[in-house]
């Protein structure tokens, strides 16, 4: 996830890597620093969660967590979340606060809806309704739609994978 995001925007001024591990997150750490993607840009180890969280206007998180790892109360306004490990209704990687204070993006609907933790459980407790999530990637893909609406919005991307983004992805990198 480092790598594409330091390819696409190269207003990324540095990439801090967070884990449970931090011997692993060490080792991820080394090999975003050494990808020619990186071009030199400072990348560090964070031993804190939250202070990491407080400091990034983009947040990238793929795990299979149970318990939500991103707290809303810790994110600085305009930031935005890419969630994109867990694909299980009993998988979280950001709290309620997170996701209630978003303006949310999905795959696709139907497995954002059936399988997406992060969106699901809040659903099924109505901290969010269904018009939360304003958009699948396709409708945005094809539309005007504002990724933001005022510079401070917090913006999340929920994915939990389908084969249609796995088959677009492949077709692009054959063309």
């Amino acid at each position: 996830m480092a790598r594409a995001h330091l390819a696409l925007n190269p207003a990324i001024g540095q990439v801090t890597v967070w884990g449970r591990n931090l011997e692993r997150a060490a080792q991820t750490a080394a090999l975003i620093r050494a990808s020619s993607e990186c071009a030199g840009r400072p990348v560090a180890v964070a031993p804190d969660l939250a202070q990491a969280c407080a400091s990034s206007g983009l947040i990238c998180a793929a795990t299979t967590s149970e318990t939500p790892l991103v707290q809303g109360a810790w994110l600085a306004p305009g930031t935005h979340l890419d969630l994109v490990g867990g694909f299980r209704r009993t998988m979280r990687e950001a709290d309620d606060a997170t996701v209630a204070s978003a303006r949310v993006l999905v795959d696709t609907y139907a497995g954002a809806l059936a399988e997406a933790g992060d969106l699901v459980q809040p659903l099924e407790r109505g901290v969010i309704t269904r018009e939360h999530i304003r958009s699948e990637l396709s409708e945005f893909l094809r539309s005007d739609w504002p990724v933001r609406t005022t510079p401070e919005e917090i913006t999340l991307f929920k994915s939990v994978g389908t084969a249609i983004e796995d088959l677009a992805a492949v077709h692009a990198l054959l063309d």
